[in-house]
C-alpha cells in the first residue's frame, strides 16, 4: 500500500501483466490509492487484498515482487501479518525490488524483527543511514540511489551529523604526486594506538593513514609491544612510518 503503485500500474504498458497486492490495515487507504485501485481495475488489472495469511500470493522463481509496502521505513517491529508476509516472500527465493527502502527496516536503526532480502533496493535522493549498520547487510541487495527532483536546497534545510563521501569530493582534494616529490612534501601524522591483545587494531590504522597518503606518520604504541619484534616489524614495514613508544 506504498505510495508507488502508479509505478507499478504503469508497467502494464511494457508488456508485464502486473497483479497488485494490498496489504489492508487499520489505517484507511488515502484518495489516491482508491482512485489507482479503481483505475487499474477498470483497465483489466488484478488488485487482490490481504487481511490473513491465507491470502498471500504463490510465489515462485518466475514471478518477481516489487517491495513498497512501507515507503520510508519504520520505527517499530511488524506486526504479525507483515512479518509472516515478509518471511512468505523471502521463502520464494524470487526476485525482489525493493522501493527506498526493504519491508522491515528502519531508515535511521536497526528495527529488530524479519526483513525483505531484497535483490535490489532503489532509494531516492541519499542513502539511508541505515544502509550502512552490519545488521541490514543481508537485506538490501544492490542498492541504488536515483533522484525524484527534489529542489537542490531541500537538503541544506536539513541539519545532520552525518555526511556521505562521494567520490567527486575526495577527486576535488586528491592532489596526485609529481616526479622526484619526497614524502616531505605530503605532511607528518601521529598516530596513537594499540592496547593489551589489540595490537591488530595499531597495524589496521597506520596501514590505513599510509594508504590515505601521508607523507610521515608516527606510531606511538604500548612499550610492551614496542618491543616485540613481531608487532614492530609488521609496523616498521613501510619506509614512511617510524614506531615511538607509549610508556605503559
Amino acid at each position: 500500500q506504498g505510495d508507488w503503485s502508479s509505478d507499478v500500474c504503469s508497467s502494464d504498458l511494457q508488456g508485464i501483466r502486473p497483479v497488485i497486492y494490498q496489504l489492508i490495515s487499520d489505517k484507511q487507504p488515502s484518495d489516491l490509492i482508491n482512485k489507482l485501485k479503481i483505475s487499474f481495475q477498470q483497465a483489466g488489472g488484478e488488485w487482490k487484498a490481504i487481511e490473513k495469511e491465507s491470502d498471500f500470493p504463490k510465489l515462485d522463481i518466475y514471478a518477481p515482487v516489487i517491495d513498497a509496502l512501507f515507503g520510508v521505513g519504520l520505527n517499530r517491529p511488524l506486526c504479525p501479518l507483515t512479518a509472516a508476509l515478509v518471511n512468505h516472500i523471502n521463502k520464494a527465493f524470487t526476485l525482489v525490488w525493493s522501493v527506498d527502502i526493504p519491508t522491515g527496516m528502519g531508515a535511521e536503526t536497526f528495527i529488530p524483527g524479519p526483513k525483505i532480502q531484497a535483490t535490489v533496493t532503489i532509494s531516492f535522493e541519499a542513502p539511508k543511514p541505515a544502509f550502512f549498520l552490519a545488521q541490514n547487510a543481508g537485506s538490501l541487495g544492490k542498492c541504488k540511489i536515483v533522484s525524484i527532483g527534489l529542489h537542490a536546497d531541500y537538503p541544506k534545510q536539513h541539519l545532520t551529523q552525518l555526511q556521505v563521501l562521494l567520490q567527486p569530493y575526495i577527486q576535488s582534494i586528491f592532489h596526485p604526486r609529481k616526479r622526484h616529490q619526497h614524502r616531505g612534501n605530503f605532511g607528518n601524522a601521529l598516530m596513537i594506538a594499540g592496547s593489551r591483545g589489540k595490537m591488530g587494531a595499531a597495524i589496521l590504522a597506520s596501514r590505513a593513514c599510509l594508504h590515505s597518503g601521508v607523507g610521515l606518520l608516527t606510531a606511538y604504541i604500548p612499550e610492551a609491544y614496542a618491543r616485540s619484534e613481531e608487532h614492530t616489524s609488521e609496523l616498521q614495514s613501510p619506509c614512511n612510518l617510524v614506531c615511538r613508544l607509549l610508556l605503559e
